[in-house]
């Protein structure tokens, strides 16, 4: 996988993100009809949702490769289940780490800002116990910006963290699993030749069962679960003509064990498949000419 790890890095903080994305037509100048059709929403909304999944994908993948689960260097077991699911428990005391991911090229950065917890038979502990911890539970905030020149697109996003291990305890289980959700805001803009779409509001992430072999054996990616990112924003398109509306749409990404995974891009409200494209992990981006 294409990153590195940086330590003790400080969050970008809590804002609306703006940036610019480069995607396919979308530039209508006619007096009539749709100035951005539907099929370059769904376009843009799938280049978006690639870079947000693989960069989770890129934190599960190093997070879950540590084998010291006791250092802030190597606890990286992140991800997050249900918000209702985490809670900082009293009685046992919090550890605290931030760090920084870098993603294709040097361009990309997630930022993360945590603190976790762990748990056995669901009590916390103030360490790590290879004979008995079995979950590890984290609430924090990361920030994920896309710097490189064919888009721009910087991300922050307020998640809450729970982390399992599908097996007990968790220096020895077989596999681990992760789940969790994540919400937050996002903006981002697209500057064509004749408009500009510029698009703004919230996203919410469902990690479901992924799952890596334990110990892993070279595997850098998961071997099956799904990443789901629901958007909900409004576009605003102005220049040659001007347009208003609201964009919801569902992204599913489901993985397989390698670099290139199906990546679904769903109409929110009927449930209707709109686009399928290829997802590069390793890039943290759509294969070109993939989608269909």
């Amino acid at each position: 996988m294409s990153h590195h790890v940086r330590q003790s890095l400080t969050v970008l903080g809590a804002a609306l993100v703006a940036g610019a994305l480069a995607a396919c037509s979308g530039d209508a100048t006619s007096p009539t009809g749709a100035i951005v059709p539907d099929s370059q929403i769904e376009s843009d909304v799938a280049v978006v949702g690639a870079v947000v999944v693989a960069g989770d994908a890129s934190d599960y993948g190093t997070t879950d490769g540590s084998s010291d689960y006791s250092g802030d260097a190597a606890v990286r077991m992140l991800r997050r289940s249900s918000a209702a699911a985490v809670t900082i428990m009293s009685g046992c005391v919090p550890l605290s780490a931030s760090y920084q991911l870098i993603f294709h090229g040097g361009t990309d950065t997630l930022d993360v800002d945590r603190t976790r917890q762990y748990f056995s038979g669901g009590v916390c502990q103030n360490a790590f116990a290879s004979g008995s911890t079995d979950s590890v539970a984290y609430t924090g905030t990361d920030s994920l910006a896309v710097n490189d020149t064919a888009f721009v697109y910087h991300g922050t996003r307020a998640r809450v963290f729970d982390v399992s291990g599908s097996g007990s305890p968790l220096a020895s289980a077989t596999t681990h699993v992760w789940n969790g959700t994540s919400a937050g805001a996002a903006a981002f803009t697209y500057t064509g030749a004749a408009n500009i779409r510029a698009y703004t509001g919230t996203g919410v992430d469902t990690a479901t069962n992924v799952t890596f072999a334990h110990p892993r054996a070279g595997e850098v990616y998961p071997d099956t679960g799904t990443i789901s990112h629901w958007v909900n924003w409004t576009l605003n398109v102005t220049g040659a003509r001007t347009e208003t509306k609201s964009v919801t749409r569902h992204v599913v990404a489901t993985f397989n064990g390698t670099n290139d995974i199906p990546l679904q891009v769903f109409d929110a409200e009927t449930g209707a498949l709109k686009l399928t494209c290829t997802l590069d992990l390793a890039v943290h981006r759509i294969v070109p000419g993939s989608c269909h």
